[in-house]
């Protein structure tokens, strides 16, 4: 028996159109959780099940698509692109870029023109 009913998957909808909508600094598991109508720990099985990963690696591919959009804004800096994702340009959150992308920020800007 599949664990996902129909009101399970639109939960889960709801949970991923806050996700793609919230701030970095806002992001809360348990506000995640709650827009869902799910228990935390439940939250994370049923998302996980539904979407192929956890509700925070989710979060974080959608900030990573959002820096790189930003990172091919010529107009912005490495940092100003972070910034406008509402992610401080940091050791850390840099880090996170290079291992999603394989590249850092920087190097990722250059890959897009060329240089």
């Amino acid at each position: 028996m599949n664990i996902l009913t129909i009101a399970s998957k639109d939960n889960i909808k709801k949970a991923i159109e806050y996700l793609h909508t919230c701030n970095y600094k806002d992001y809360s598991f348990e506000k995640v959780a709650q827009i869902a109508s799910f228990s935390p720990y439940h939250f994370i099985r049923v998302f996980k099940a539904e979407v192929g990963s956890t509700p925070y690696e989710y979060f974080i591919k959608i900030k990573i698509e959002a820096i790189k959009e930003k990172l091919a804004d010529k107009n912005l800096s490495v940092s100003e692109a972070f910034s406008a994702c509402g992610v401080e340009y940091s050791g850390h959150f840099a880090a996170v870029f290079r291992k999603a992308t394989g590249m850092s920020p920087s190097q990722y800007r250059k890959s897009l023109w060329g240089k």
